[in-house]
């Protein structure tokens, strides 16, 4: 495996005309179905060319294969896993 594949992926769900960003941890090639793990039938996924920041990834704290929404680092909320 290519450490360089390997890191924190944003992803875009979709059902209908709704969108949310999603963010997890581990190889790029299992992003989406780290993510689509969260949800029912219905909803779409792709990967996001979205890059996070090394002082974002160190807040996240998230671990290898876990995903979870996107809140900005302006938001002191926090969203836990469906």
């Amino acid at each position: 495996m290519n450490n360089a594949d390997v890191g924190i992926h944003f992803v875009e769900i979709q059902h209908g005309s709704s969108r949310e960003l999603w963010v997890t941890a581990g190889p790029r090639k299992e992003a989406v179905a780290n993510v689509l793990r969260c949800f029912s039938h219905g909803h779409s996924a792709a990967l996001s060319d979205r890059r996070i920041t090394s002082e974002e990834a160190f807040h996240l704290k998230l671990k290898n294969g876990e995903a979870r929404v996107y809140d900005e680092p302006s938001s002191n909320r926090s969203r836990s896993l469906r």
